[in-house]
């Protein structure tokens, strides 16, 4: 049976070499995280982390231990880390497939030692110093209790200690380095208490470039394993490519009078006679609606920027074909990526809705059929 045509295109060999490039940038003994949370940034978990396995990265790095067990399903053995830490109930799984937690409260601590200690085995943790991000890690007064008591949690290891940056891409830089030197001195603090983890890590993409003495001995790529740059600086400093395309095809093209009313709301008016296309894709798919209506929502057809018209809908967006020679049923239709001399980026669709690349990639949903190449 024929497929619908709309499908994002993942080029694996896109992703191992910003891999490569980015592992350049660091020391030989700095070893690589590669974050491949919320279905791989989009791009699928299970065959982005293969490719990132064969690329040679150290670990991986999921939010949450559904991930990481989707992962050990699919045969993805080595270490896993799971960012956002564990639930109640959910200590026995972590220690039966050797994940790695991040933890910053004792109760979590507690919980993964006793798993381990009826397993007979030792667990790896990594310890979450929250240096200004205020959303989860322990606080500089909080560090001394807990360190006391995790010195009597013999089925722990202390595989890790991390931070994470607040605003690694901004063009303000003294939060930042505020950030690194409070860690330092935490990672001082647990030292003189008798602990060295084997990783210390705080930078994400942007840290990697901007802050090169918060890279340790571990770094922690995201975005930029996906050819996307967190902020238009970095673009300096890298060279990537992107590694997801999302295409379809015209499914309808129409001849319509001046006046013809387009979409839900009819918010949409020919101002001349026009040619309009259809295409099987919509926010049901991931597209932003908030491209609907916006000047600057385009894709490619024909080698042409043609602009999207009315309201996008659940499965269907239409677009002004008029100015496209030759264009006919079953053209390709770009939204992102590139055709002919023409591209459009993750970042230029989150400029023209005002958000981030991470929401537009992690945005395109389950239907929307992978291709790898």
């Amino acid at each position: 049976m024929e497929e619908r045509p709309t499908e994002a295109r993942i080029s694996l060999s896109s992703l191992k070499a910003n891999y490569h490039a980015i592992e350049r940038v660091v020391a030989p003994t700095t070893k690589v995280m590669s974050i491949v949370k919320a279905n791989g940034y989009g791009h699928g978990i299970v065959e982005a982390s293969r490719a990132l396995k064969e690329a040679g990265t150290h670990l991986l790095g999921v939010a949450y231990i559904e991930e990481a067990l989707e992962l050990r399903r699919s045969g993805i053995e080595g270490s896993i880390v799971v960012l956002g830490g564990i639930y109640e109930g959910q200590a026995a799984s972590a220690v039966e497939e050797g994940l790695s937690i991040v933890i910053s409260d004792i109760e979590s601590a507690k919980s993964l030692n006793e798993a381990a200690l009826a397993k007979g085995t030792v667990a790896n943790v990594h310890v979450k110093v929250d240096s200004g991000m205020g959303r989860l890690g322990l606080q500089a007064d909080e560090i001394t209790s807990f360190f006391s008591e995790f010195k009597g949690l013999n089925n722990l290891r202390l595989e890790g200690l991390m931070s994470h940056f607040s605003e690694s891409e901004s063009e303000s830089k003294s939060y930042s380095v505020a950030q690194i030197e409070r860690f330092k001195s935490a990672i001082d603090n647990i030292s003189s208490m008798g602990f060295k983890a084997e990783y210390v890590h705080m930078a994400n993409s942007g840290g990697i470039f901007n802050y090169p003495n918060s890279r340790f001995n571990l770094i922690r790529p995201g975005l930029m394993l996906y050819g996307v740059y967190p902020s238009p600086a970095l673009r300096e400093k890298l060279t990537l490519a992107p590694v997801m395309e999302l295409k379809s095809r015209i499914e309808n093209l129409r001849e319509r009078p001046k006046g013809f009313k387009v979409g839900y709301g009819s918010t949409f008016t020919t101002k001349r006679a026009s040619k309009l296309a259809t295409i099987p894709i919509g926010y049901g798919d991931g597209l932003p609606f908030r491209l609907s209506g916006t000047d600057k929502a385009a894709v490619i057809v024909g080698g042409r920027l043609a602009p999207i018209v009315g309201r996008i809908c659940m499965d269907l967006t239409m677009i002004d074909v008029t100015d496209v020679a030759g264009v006919s049923n079953g053209d390709e239709v770009v939204f992102m990526g590139t055709q002919g001399e023409l591209s459009i980026t993750a970042e230029d669709i989150a400029r023209s809705v005002g958000t981030i690349p991470y929401e537009i990639l992690t945005a395109v949903t389950e239907r929307v059929r992978r291709i790898y190449v």
